[in-house]
């Protein structure tokens, strides 16, 4: 039986006691008077909780209003009190449960939407990071695939040609490695287009250090994350340590680098540092720039300048998810404050201005 027809019932049980009580021709405040008040309060606050359909709740109306008849004809004098006392013990009680009830629709209707949104975010997320991905894929087909295939066709054509036994090694090993450059330029292309991949992460800093120390490049680290990053963020932790030793190693070679990574509260700064050299460096700075894309995508930023002759590499990172707005909700000190002063109307003010008025 579900909740609105159980308070029917127990409305039904409600005018049993009232009519029980009128006829036993006791005072409008006996024992089972005070029992037909208590489960009439109850019993309305329960319809206004449950939200019933208009079928039910003409039934609840219907009952408390005949419980109401009842003690009016056992005690025609006090027919006001009688009135005015079921109007309250009525409608008050449904009010709070309505209110009450309405609440949690809405505490539950805000959770959805936050739940809703937070999902929205992430799938946003990932759509600009799959357009990153085909971007560069596009570029490296379009750019470096074509000019790989025409150093791969120029070594072919070399190694059929009549060379000597020295150059001929070297043009044919040039053409493997052509074919070679080709073979996994293609492969990352695929990989770029295809879905993501778990790209390492800030745990696998250390391992990287190592790798660029056996390369030769003296490396020192300070600092370290000591709690879980989000997956966004670990990975372009290390993405940025990655970029900072590849371009010192390639533009400032046999110079030092080090590595500072500082937890604050809410964000983790990784910075790279090298002594630059004199003379002028090559490259585009594709790397910083795609570095650049890749911290805004995960909330961040990064900076990088040249400073007392010094290349500083600077990325901040936000390590918590930004807050949405907190839902609403009733504290058990707020409900039992609602409780108490509500008791307190029903139970005590209200019959004692009915005994009140009744011996005036």
């Amino acid at each position: 039986m579900g909740r609105p027809l159980a308070v029917a019932a127990v409305l039904v049980a409600n005018l049993a006691v009232f009519v029980a009580a009128a006829q036993a021709n006791q005072g409008p405040f006996g024992m089972m008077t005070l029992l037909g008040y208590a489960l009439l309060v109850w019993t309305a606050y329960l319809t206004g909780l449950t939200l019933p359909a208009r079928t039910d709740l003409a039934v609840v109306v219907g009952t408390a209003f005949a419980a109401a008849a009842a003690q009016v004809a056992a005690h025609p004098a006090a027919t006001p009190q009688h009135v005015s006392g079921f109007v309250v013990f009525t409608v008050l009680p449904v009010l709070v449960g309505r209110y009450l009830a309405q609440h949690r629709r809405l505490v539950r209707t805000l959770d959805a939407h936050n739940r809703a949104l937070r999902t929205e975010r992430a799938l946003l997320a990932e759509r600009e990071q799959l357009r990153e991905r085909l971007r560069i894929a596009r570029d490296m087909h379009d750019s470096l695939g074509r000019r790989l295939g025409l150093v791969s066709v120029q070594a072919a054509a070399l190694e059929v040609g009549d060379l000597p036994a020295r150059q001929s090694e070297a043009v044919a090993a040039l053409a493997r490695s052509a074919r070679d450059a080709v073979t996994e330029l293609y492969q990352l292309i695929g990989s770029l287009r295809g879905a993501a991949a778990d790209g390492p992460g800030a745990d696998r800093i250390p391992a990287l250090v190592t790798e660029f120390r056996a390369a030769g490049v003296a490396v020192s680290v300070t600092g370290d994350p000591d709690a879980p990053l989000p997956v966004a963020v670990s990975r372009t932790a290390y993405r940025v340590v990655e970029e900072g030793l590849t371009n010192a190693a390639k533009h400032a070679p046999g110079r030092p680098v080090a590595i500072h990574l500082t937890r604050e509260t809410d964000v983790l700064l990784v910075t790279v540092t090298n002594p630059v050299t004199a003379g002028p460096t090559a490259g585009g700075g594709y790397g910083l720039v795609g570095l650049a894309e890749r911290a805004a995508a995960a909330g961040g930023f990064v900076d990088h300048r040249v400073e007392n002759g010094e290349f500083r590499l600077v990325a901040m990172l936000p390590t918590a998810t930004p807050d949405l707005p907190p839902v609403p909700r009733l504290t058990r000190t707020r409900l039992a404050l609602l409780g108490v002063s509500t008791a307190t109307l029903l139970f005590v003010l209200m019959p004692v201005s009915f005994v009140v008025g009744m011996g005036g």
